[in-house]
């Protein structure tokens, strides 16, 4: 009888990760995803297909005179919600804007931007609530609006007058008039009289409101829009053509998934607007609306994101939310930059409100933190002066290889000091990195699944073109 035998060949793959675009991703099965699709990833930004060390918070500042940070509150108080006053001084020529803090007294301090005059107390402006805040030009001149449930109060750098007005849960500025949402009467949009906006008497020639009651649920945020307002509403979105008298304003219905908005997360970038829904994340270009950043609809789904809320700056758009992870809970603040269509998520940030503005030539994202300081965005890697931990875990992968192997190395670039681990099911094997340039490691493990994961906590950090070289023996 004439015996076959089967001779086992060993065989060698290398697999080439030369992209990290992905961030974190749920969309798949760990086995049906690219290894370079995160299963976590924190505090490292994505760019140009490399982690790099991510975004930090510093003391908040402004270029002044002597370069020193802005002026603490006083003391005893801590910031709560921050408003950006935009003012120019036609006596003197110039800019005198001003950054406005409510604090946990109630009470609104203001710092004037380019002086040495510290926070002062503005005793006619105190509030119960968290007001809207929004500029406008009044008479020809520079004010800025609190709005609350208890009415409009108009400040002009010295004077607060309180006004009367409909309950506000969201207010823009278009065609000089006040565009505002009602908590009060969730499906009626205000506006205001023409070039006034205390004047909230309703008539053909002043004030008015519309009533929209077409099934898309109550308003939630109005924002002006590619000359158009455009309310989001809690399942859809309406656009108001509302320039000149308002006999000829015109309502439409924009086609959209029937999502539940959460209208805080409205956020412009002045090409296209973002916002979340308990569906995940949409794009909007003022006719049409799409899916974004469908990875992370695993860790949003079934998570109550109601008190989110987002700002657009330096070209990215920021949401402050909620993310379960393994079944826990976790805060977050997503950067989103639709230029690369990639995303990461920071953490281990301690704030109550954050907000965008240009003041004094510069771009700034200030939060409201514990303490008598105001935070900001900064590129270095530290909550004021403690290192973030940043860290990146891919997905469980066996390779296309179902068979038990070897990893035996990793080729990559690196700059400063991290740690890469291995791990598979049968052990794990760590190894500190140091210096700027390629890394070359023998591994040497052996397992079916196989995960790799980097932390770093350092400024400068990087890690690309990685590549995973395995052997393994095959039927000849």
């Amino acid at each position: 009888m004439k015996r076959s035998y089967f001779v086992a060949a060993r065989r060698e793959k290398t697999i080439k990760l030369f992209d990290f675009s992905y961030g974190i991703d749920g969309r798949k099965d760990d086995r049906l995803s690219p290894f370079n699709a995160a299963a976590s990833s924190y505090n490292l930004r994505l760019s140009d297909g490399a982690l790099k060390a991510g975004y930090g918070m510093q003391y908040a500042s402004f270029p002044i005179t002597d370069g020193t940070y802005l002026p603490a509150l006083p003391a005893g108080v801590t910031a709560k919600r921050i408003y950006y006053y935009e003012k120019f001084d036609f006596d003197a020529g110039k800019r005198k804007d001003r950054t406005l803090v409510l604090c946990d007294d109630g009470y609104v301090y203001e710092y004037e931007v380019g002086t040495e005059t510290g926070f002062k107390k503005v005793d006619s402006l105190s509030f119960s609530s968290y007001p809207l805040g929004v500029n406008y030009r009044l008479n020809g001149e520079d004010v800025f609006i609190f709005a609350t449930d208890g009415g409009l109060t108009v400040y002009d750098g010295t004077t607060a007058t309180l006004y009367d007005a409909p309950e506000m849960t969201s207010v823009c500025v278009h065609g000089e008039r006040l565009f505002v949402t009602s908590g009060r009467e969730d499906t009626r949009l205000w506006f205001s009289d023409s070039f006034d906006p205390t004047n909230w008497y309703v008539s053909l020639k002043e004030a008015g409101f519309i009533d929209f009651l077409d099934g898309r649920g109550k308003l939630l945020k109005a924002i002006s829009f590619k000359d158009y307002v455009y309310i989001f509403r809690n399942y859809g979105i309406t656009r108001l053509t509302a320039y000149g008298d308002q006999e000829d304003f015109y309502a439409a219905g924009i086609e959209a998934d029937r999502a539940k908005i959460y209208g805080e997360t409205v956020a412009d970038t002045g090409k296209v607007v973002f916002y979340l829904t308990d569906n995940g994340f949409y794009y909007f270009d003022g006719s049409s609306s799409g899916r974004v950043m469908r990875g992370l609809d695993r860790y949003l789904k079934g998570v109550d994101n109601s008190s989110a809320y987002a700002a657009f700056y330096d070209g990215k758009y920021f949401c402050s939310m909620k993310i379960r992870v393994d079944g826990e809970l976790k805060n977050v603040i997503l950067c989103y930059d639709d230029s690369e269509n990639s995303w990461f998520l920071i953490k281990d940030f301690a704030f109550s409100h954050f907000i965008s503005v240009y003041a004094a030539g510069q771009y700034k994202l200030f939060f409201a933190i514990a303490g008598r300081r105001l935070g900001e965005l900064s590129s270095n890697p530290y909550f004021l002066a403690t290192p973030l931990d940043m860290s990146w875990e891919s997905k469980s992968a066996d390779f296309d290889v179902p068979s038990r192997k070897t990893l035996e190395r990793l080729k990559f670039y690196s700059g400063g000091e991290g740690t890469i681990t291995v791990r598979s099911d049968e052990g794990e094997r760590s190894f500190k990195l140091s210096g700027d340039g390629l890394k070359n490691i023998a591994v040497g493990l052996k397992g079916v699944n196989f995960k790799i994961s980097y932390s770093t906590s350092v400024a400068g950090a990087y890690l690309s073109k990685m590549s995973v070289k395995v052997n393994y023996f095959s039927e000849a």
